[in-house]
């Protein structure tokens, strides 16, 4: 398959993501090639404290089913557009199941 002429990935504005909306979640997980999983963003502005050197804040919550793998895949709005990068999953023993994203802009 030829990898040229592929249309570049738009990005979503962070005033444009709300809590409700449709979340896409693209991935590896496991090594299986090209994931996809949808939920819903439950929450915005959540952050993860110590997790080693730094915390993680300004992300996005989302019930999309991300598997440990998935982390630096995209996280799409319903139209596409990236709202965020994948970037932790606190598992069901730590908390509440939650996938978490960077916000994009």
């Amino acid at each position: 398959m030829s990898k040229t002429g592929l249309p570049a990935a738009t990005f979503a504005h962070a005033s444009d993501v709300q809590v409700g909306e449709y979340a896409i979640a693209i991935g590896s997980p496991e090594n299986y090639s090209n994931s996809v999983t949808m939920g819903i963003i439950s929450g915005l502005d959540r952050s993860i404290e110590n997790t080693g050197d730094t915390s993680l804040v300004d992300l996005i919550q989302t019930d999309a089913a991300i598997s440990p793998g998935n982390s630096g895949g995209a996280l799409l709005d319903e139209y596409g557009r990236v709202v965020g990068i994948n970037e932790a999953y606190l598992p069901p023993e730590r908390r509440a199941r939650k996938t978490l994203a960077l916000l994009s802009g």
